[in-house]
């Protein structure tokens, strides 16, 4: 059953355009975001190959 919270229309995140330095700021955050991302993926993946080394 769907509730009525997903059936009405929501109004945008943003209400207005961003400037450009917003806009930078905004790309800036993505690219550290994804920094991160594939650092902790790359932790993960080092941490899994610790533990199957394991006797």
């Amino acid at each position: 059953m769907k509730s009525a919270a997903s059936t009405t229309t929501k109004p945008p995140v943003l209400s207005h355009k961003l400037t450009p330095q917003e806009l930078s700021a905004v790309k800036q955050l993505i690219a550290g975001y994804r920094e991160s991302a594939a650092f902790l993926l790359r932790s993960a993946d080092e941490l899994e190959t610790l533990l199957l080394q394991q006797p």
